[in-house]
């Protein structure tokens, strides 16, 4: 059995030099450490989009994407992909938070350190054991890696195929060179398997997604990715996992980013069940539901079937927009909702579908509902109290998630506010005029009062209401610093909806997810804009928002980083 020293030493190296050198050091050390890259593959220029060019020009700049590490779900996916476990080894792995970008697969964000990289090597030591393990099992792990009778031939054709897998392109001459000398050096099959395993696993060409660029290529100069990397930006997109054959078919033929493919590929793995991974993220990182989604979350005063209910009618709203190709722009507009009997009853409205468990579309003018910024979840998760609303803590969200115009941290020695209506001192509305005029405080809550209190008609739990404690009656009017005003939370959201902003800001969060980094030069700006402009209209489809964010330079090129 290779030694855990041995297996460590290269990525506990490349751990800590990540800690204090740039890209380009890092680079050069794994191809001292772990083998030299293949020349890059490139393919056809596919052109990109004539829309976009026309308000971004032909030579906009991709921008650069870190070196990214697989975060605990790509690792646990990616793993159950490449070894056919049921397992989850990267949820034992410690968490992360989100980074700039607001979300947790932020390249810049995600550091590496020693604690983690055992964690690593615990994960292959026991995820090599239980391919071998499974031997003896029909259609086990070890049979679908192995596909021969044990030989000197078997072993290089296993070896080849495991490593062009975890390292999600072609092997070179000397990685896998090395990897046979790894299982060679045991002398016994299975071992020699399991030491491969292993050292697959903790290569930093499996645990990190990076690319390189030309032969001739210079600093801070751009260039096009290839076919191989272009799979891995776009099933780690959608999939949060390694590529599956089809990509890997599409990448060795060279035609992966030609635009008829791309879409066909784009397409297809929007149908498929691993896209329920991008789901999850979208209710979890971009709504914001991750701590309501968890079992373990209970809410004070509010019945768990009912909180896990709130979620899975998100889950059902998002699955309906990937699966059935509706306008993202849904997630403001869309006058329906998803509910089970339990949320039926809870919004005080009929159920209609048979089985009581599964969630049905329903019109959602009886139950004051608006595509998800109005579910009940997402109005619990930003609410800010179980006992009464914060309309600053709402209208933080809806100014980071669907304006992108996230206020500064507030300055120092900043009173609380009490919003209890029965704190004395007024209204909700009342108190935060008092506070906001402060000079310290103006700017940030210009937007972020006025919609927070635009969502007052929603209680802790989302229920609707018209009185705060039965009695004082609730305003949600007001004026956006556009001068476009509304009368409730409906209007609010459709003038939202209508204005550029919103449309910008929508494909922003998910290019920021899709490139594993924050969209915040010109650049990044000017076509985030056009796209939500093409893409984001009612009778958009969520497909071809998709396509189009994959065809941008910013996906499928990368600027080298600069000395």
């Amino acid at each position: 059995m290779i030694s855990r020293g041995t297996a460590l030493a290269t990525s506990l190296l490349w751990g800590r030099a990540m800690e204090r050198t740039s890209f380009k050091v890092l680079w050069l050390g794994a191809l001292l450490t772990a083998g030299c890259l293949p020349a890059a593959m490139l393919g056809p220029d596919p052109g990109g989009d004539p829309a976009i060019a026309n308000e971004c020009g032909t030579s906009y700049s991709p921008g650069h994407v870190s070196i990214h590490r697989l975060t605990n779900d790509e690792y646990s996916n990616t793993v159950r992909d490449l070894l056919f476990t049921t397992t989850r080894p990267g949820d034992a792995l410690p968490p992360t938070t989100a980074g700039f970008s607001g979300f947790t697969n932020d390249s810049d964000h995600l550091n590496v350190y020693e604690d983690l990289v055992i964690g690593y090597y615990d994960a292959a030591e026991a995820l090599a054991k239980e391919v071998l393990a499974s031997k003896a099992q029909p259609d086990g792990a070890y049979g679908r890696i192995v596909r021969c009778a044990p030989s000197s031939a078997c072993a290089e054709s296993t070896v080849a195929d495991l490593g062009r897998r975890a390292f999600r392109r072609p092997l070179a001459t000397d990685e896998k060179a090395a990897l046979m000398s790894v299982f060679a050096a045991s002398g016994d099959f299975d071992t020699g398997l399991s030491d491969v395993i292993i050292s697959l696993l903790v290569s930093p060409k499996f645990l990190f997604n990076y690319v390189s660029g030309p032969d001739a290529q210079t600093d801070a100069a751009a260039f096009r990715i290839d076919n191989y990397a272009l799979a891995s930006r776009l099933s780690y997109f959608l999939w949060q996992s390694m590529p599956d054959d089809a990509l890997f078919a599409r990448a060795d033929d060279g035609t992966l980013n030609q635009p008829d493919t791309l879409k066909a590929e784009v397409v297809r793995m929007l149908k498929d069940g691993k896209s329920a991974a991008f789901e999850t993220v979208l209710r979890n990182e971009w709504a914001g539901l991750a701590s309501l989604a968890s079992p373990a979350a209970t809410r004070p005063g509010l019945d768990d079937a009912v909180r896990m209910s709130m979620v899975g009618e998100v889950d059902a709203f998002l699955g309906d927009i990937i699966h059935n190709d509706r306008s993202f722009m849904n997630v403001l507009t869309g006058n329906y909702s998803f509910v089970n009997q339990t949320l039926a009853d809870y919004y005080d409205m009929p159920f209609t579908g048979a089985d009581a468990a599964q969630f049905v579309r329903a019109d959602s003018s009886p139950n004051h509902r608006r595509g998800i910024v109005t579910t009940a979840a997402v109005l619990t998760a930003t609410a800010g109290d179980v006992l009464y609303t914060h309309p600053v803590k709402r209208g933080k969200w809806v100014t980071a998630r669907i304006l992108c115009s996230e206020p500064p941290p507030p300055p120092p020695d900043i009173p609380v506010i009490d919003f209890n209506t029965g704190a004395g001192g007024g209204t909700p509305r009342e108190k935060l005029s008092a506070h906001a005029n402060a000079p310290a405080c103006i700017g940030c809550h210009k937007t972020m009062d006025v919609v927070g209190l635009g969502l007052e008609n929603f209680d802790s739990f989302g229920n609707w209401r018209q009185l705060y404690d039965g009695s004082v009656p609730i305003d949600a009017t007001g004026t956006l610093p556009d001068g476009r005003s509304f009368t409730d939370p409906f209007q609010m959201y459709q003038q939202i909806a209508s204005g550029d902003e919103a449309k910008a800001c929508l494909t922003q969060q998910i290019m920021s997810y899709a490139l594993t980094r924050a969209m915040s030069s010109h650049d990044d700006k000017c076509v985030t804009h056009a796209i939500g402009n093409l893409s984001l209209g009612p009778e958009a489809t969520f497909s071809d928002l998709i396509v189009k964010i994959v065809s941008t330079n910013q996906f499928q090129m990368q600027t080298g980083e600069a000395p």
